[in-house]
């Protein structure tokens, strides 16, 4: 089976769950990630944002609401929420690299570095930051630091 068909098969899952009569944060939570996966943004928010109803205290579902939102071309009210994640959690690397995409698709490349640095100094290893990270510098015209970054994530300038 293919990756669709596995996010196909999970929304039918968590769907069965809810129609259950359940209203399981975590039921609502597996939905919006796996209707996100299959490309079907607003629904995922709609769902992002039941898991928050909820459990108003989980930073995944804060990340990924922004995550979502930035997807959705809206990435100054996915600010909040990555925010929120952060506060919550703030040693999730993950939430800060997707603060630093919501801060570059704000306009605010600048800062966007400082996210993805505060991330890779959680999680050093994580390629994609790098990849991340590289992509604004070299943008910015930081041309040495972007081909280091380029370098750490393994894929070249």
């Amino acid at each position: 089976m293919n990756d669709a068909g596995q996010f196909r098969e999970a929304e039918a899952h968590f769907r069965k769950v809810l129609s259950q009569g359940r209203d399981d944060s975590t039921a609502h939570y597996g939905l919006a990630n796996a209707l996100a996966n299959l490309g079907r943004l607003p629904e995922a928010v709609t769902e992002h944002g039941e898991t928050l109803r909820v459990q108003p205290d989980s930073p995944e579902a804060h990340a990924n609401l922004g995550l979502a939102l930035v997807g959705e071309g809206r990435p100054q009210e996915a600010l909040a929420q990555i925010a929120e994640a952060i506060r919550l959690r703030p040693d999730y690397a993950e939430a800060h690299a997707y603060y630093g995409v919501a801060l570059y698709e704000s306009g605010r490349p600048t800062e966007a570095v400082a996210e993805y640095r505060a991330s890779l100094s959680i999680n050093p290893r994580d390629a994609d930051v790098h990849f991340q990270l590289g992509t604004v510098l070299r943008k910015l015209g930081r041309f040495a630091e972007a081909e280091a970054e380029f370098t750490a994530a393994g894929s070249g300038p």
